[in-house]
């Protein structure tokens, strides 16, 4: 088992890891039990984001962290700027449409944008 850990950089950054642990931790299950509910039983969607093993956040850049799989060890790997290609670029941005075009799925079940706020103010 590999792991990755992410510590808050300074508390400038802290805000920006509270979002993020609420997407990890509350926002995108709520997306996987959405495709698991709407889709045909044959259709298999997963959202393209890591294991999350632990993670913790109140705020004072002590007791932060994100605790999740490292995805160099599933052959992932993190690409040099110099020899950013194309096919990379493709790549990452099919990721974010996925995942984008299944939030607007989902905003659109739960009744619109106030709807999707209203429920993960963050």
């Amino acid at each position: 088992e590999h792991w990755f850990v992410k510590i808050p950089k300074s508390l400038q950054t802290v805000a920006m890891d509270e979002r993020e642990l609420v997407m990890y931790n509350t926002i995108f299950p709520r997306l996987q039990l959405f495709l698991s509910e709407t889709l045909y039983e044959e259709v298999q969607v997963d959202l393209p984001i890591p294991i999350i093993y632990f993670s913790s956040f109140l705020g004072d850049g002590i007791h932060d962290c994100l605790v999740t799989e490292n995805l160099c060890s599933s052959r992932y790997f993190q690409v040099d700027r110099d020899t950013t290609k194309l096919a990379y670029m493709r790549a990452a941005m099919i990721s974010l449409a996925n995942v984008h075009g299944i939030t607007f799925s989902f905003m659109k079940s739960l009744g619109g944008k106030e709807a999707l706020l209203k429920e993960f103010p963050t």
